[in-house]
């Protein structure tokens, strides 16, 4: 091999292909050059994925102060309509099987046992209100998750 090969313009996969095919016994140096060339493209290409991915969470959060904004792809994300018709179909189910349960006195659970306000009180209102809670639970996330922001305790 009279000609020097410039690997240097070589792809990662294309470097793999040479690895492989070259016959490492006949022409060590070229392997051995290959092989530098493989390491150093995975290298590279390491530190760009962590540069892409700490790009990435700037993007996501940028801290000014003590608040956090969220960015604005990720909030375009959770403009999507589908998220508060969701919200909006569950929260309202949850919530009109509640005030039905609550209006008829009484339910009936798997077993065809019949749950009244009479006979089994707290098993009645523990269901009734469990629901109320679903349907608040489906809006304090849409909030949530519309807003990326947490509710404040005071």
């Amino acid at each position: 091999m009279d000609s020097k090969i410039d690997f240097s313009s070589y792809s990662l996969n294309d470097l793999y292909q040479s690895g492989e095919s070259i016959d490492r016994e006949k022409y060590p140096e070229i392997a051995k050059e290959i092989d530098g060339l493989i390491l150093q493209k995975k290298t590279d290409n390491l530190i760009l994925q962590k540069e892409i991915d700490s790009n990435k969470e700037e993007d996501i959060t940028k801290n000014i102060g003590d608040k956090a904004t969220v960015s604005k792809s990720n909030k375009k994300l959770l403009k999507e309509p589908w998220l508060f018709l969701n919200t909006l179909f569950l929260s309202s189910l949850c919530i009109s099987i509640g005030f039905i349960i609550l209006s008829d006195g009484s339910t009936t659970i798997v077993g065809k046992r019949v749950i009244t306000a009479v006979s089994d009180p707290f098993l009645f209102y523990f269901g009734v209100f469990s629901l109320f809670g679903m349907g608040i639970i489906f809006v304090g996330n849409y909030i949530k998750l519309k807003y990326n922001k947490h509710f404040k305790q005071d």
